[in-house]
């Protein structure tokens, strides 16, 4: 709701991205690949990994986005390891 042409600046721009989904809905929007590891509960929390960062959002109680974002090139190796096996598996 904060960005709401933020798929299509990222698609005029040519970012590819692959997204593994947790929860309903999700549809594809263009360059872009999706995965669901379960369709049937959703969560309100996204992780990004990006040029070596990762960023963390969630969607407080009161409907609010909240994040951070890790600059460490080692949590980003990490966690692209999870991700792709994850992307594998499914």
């Amino acid at each position: 709701k904060l960005y709401p042409n933020f798929s299509n600046d990222r698609i005029e721009a040519g970012i590819k991205v692959k997204v593994i989904a947790i929860g309903p809905g999700g549809e594809k929007r263009g360059l872009d690949e999706r995965k669901w590891l379960i369709q049937e509960e959703r969560v309100a929390a996204y992780t990004i990994l990006y040029d070596g960062n990762i960023a963390m959002i969630s969607i407080n109680s009161d409907g609010k986005p909240m994040g951070i974002v890790v600059k460490d090139k080692n949590f980003y190796e990490a966690q692209k390891l999870v991700f792709d096996f994850t992307w594998s598996k499914l």
